[in-house]
Parts: structure tokens; C-alpha cells; sequence
């Protein structure tokens, strides 16, 4: 399970198909409507990515932004998402960049390469509240509740 992997791969793959230098490529996050079991084919460009968890912090289809967990609720199923590499990528203003994580230990050591063994990257997520609101309510995501 190496996800840093995975997202390079995503990047390279990309800047192969629309001969882009990937040194200048980010990634736009959309959250999808669809249900992973309905999904029949591959997206043209980029990922999806299904299987990760809000922490403390939940995502409201209506809406369409993240909100507040709910009572006595710390993890929730984020739906689909489609990871698109972009060029020259900027996040949207009023989107938090919540860090994904591996597990729900939010700690890690660094590896050889001078990343994070548990930290894989920030996924920008519409919200109608500050960065700062969702930091001091300690929101990210992780790939597994368990190691």
C-alpha cells in the first residue's frame, strides 16, 4: 500500500496523455454523486478514488460542501471522488485542504525521501467555513480506520 506511488503515477500519466510537463500539475478534487458500484468505466483523465473517511467532519450531498460531524460521530464514508491533474492548479478560496492520511494515527516518521510514511496529501474539499475552523476541529481524511 503505497499511495505516494499512486498519486505519482496519476501525475505521470497524465502529463503523458496531454504531453504536459508534470512539474506543473496539481490536482482538482470533485466529490461525485455516483455510487462506486455504479461506476462503469475509468474517467478520460485523472482517478477515482473511493474507500477514504472524513474525520470529524462529514460531507453533505445537498449541499455539496463539508459540514460538522454529527453526534457521537467521528468518521464517516467520504462518496467517490475524481482526482484530475490540472495544470497550473490553485485552490479554490473558500475550499479547506483537508490531509488524507493512511490511518487515523496522524503521525508518521519520515521516510528516506523526505516524505511523511503517513501523510499523503491535502484533498481541497468546498466548505462554507474558514481553514482555520476546520484545523482547530482537527478534519482530515484517512484511507483506513485500522491499521
Amino acid at each position: 500500500f503505497y499511495p505516494h506511488g499512486f498519486m505519482t503515477g496519476t501525475l505521470q500519466a497524465y502529463a503523458r496523455q496531454f504531453k504536459t510537463s508534470v512539474d506543473v500539475l496539481g490536482i482538482a478534487f470533485t466529490v461525485l454523486e455516483t455510487a462506486s458500484e455504479d461506476i462503469e468505466h475509468s474517467p478520460e483523465a485523472g482517478v477515482y478514488v473511493s474507500g477514504l473517511f472524513m474525520d470529524s467532519c462529514r460531507w453533505n450531498p445537498e449541499r455539496k460542501v463539508i459540514e460538522d460531524s454529527l453526534a457521537g460521530e467521528q468518521f464517516t464514508p467520504l462518496p467517490v471522488m475524481h482526482f484530475l491533474p490540472e495544470e497550473h492548479h490553485k485552490k479554490p478560496e473558500e475550499w479547506y485542504a483537508a490531509p488524507l492520511y493512511k490511518t487515523i494515527e496522524r503521525k508518521g516518521n519520515i521516510s528516506s525521501l523526505g516524505q511523511s510514511t503517513n501523510f499523503i496529501l491535502a484533498v481541497e474539499l468546498p466548505s462554507e467555513h474558514s481553514t482555520d475552523y476546520w484545523v482547530q476541529k482537527g478534519a482530515a481524511l484517512v484511507c483506513a480506520l485500522n491499521d
